[in-house]
């Protein structure tokens, strides 16, 4: 079964959706005939990072989102705390060890944007600083810069792995809001 499948199956599919966007699950477990990578890239925190840009599809419906509302959501996730501290990021409770490790599932929403972050299995747990995350998001060849970016239409987002391990996932997309994102 592929890896991504599985990210979620501990999950339920709708503890972040609404009736207009897809879950997170659904998000990590397209198959590789729903989404489309940029041409092959690299990034400073984890060179065999894979970017993969997701595909306009009827289902799960997508909403598009703004590189200015996933800024603003992973400067809010990140201002005030160090971000060159190393930090476990896991579902245990236990694995944690400082009170700046990181718990899964966590999301982070700005306007139209939602930066969603877990693991595949209940015990996986991998490190890496918030610096790398940002530069996995941010950097000129991140998920915001490749899939939100103005050579990319609709803008709807996408997912990659981080960490030392390239045990977290991150999917960054629209959300439904109110008068904000638009149904693709």
């Amino acid at each position: 079964m592929h890896p991504l499948i599985l990210i979620f199956s501990f999950l339920l599919p709708s503890v972040f959706a609404t009736p207009l966007t897809p879950s997170p699950a659904q998000l990590l477990t397209l198959t590789p005939l729903t989404s489309t990578s940029p041409p092959p890239t690299t990034n400073t925190t984890n060179l065999s990072a894979e970017i993969g840009c997701f595909k306009n599809t009827k289902f799960p419906p997508f909403i598009t989102t703004n590189k200015s509302d996933c800024e603003d959501a992973l400067d809010n996730w990140v201002r005030g705390q160090s971000l060159i501290q190393p930090r476990i990021f896991s579902r245990n409770p236990s694995a944690s060890s400082t009170i700046d490790d990181m718990l899964l599932p966590l999301q982070r929403v700005s306007g139209s944007c939602s930066i969603y972050v877990n693991v595949i299995n209940e015990n996986d747990e991998d490190t890496l600083t918030l610096a790398e995350i940002y530069a996995g998001l941010l950097g000129p060849d991140g998920v915001i810069k490749q899939c939100l970016g103005q050579v990319r239409l609709p803008a709807i987002g996408g997912r990659m792995s981080l960490g030392e391990k390239g045990l977290v996932k991150i999917v960054v997309t629209g959300r439904h809001v109110e008068g904000v994102g638009a149904k693709s």
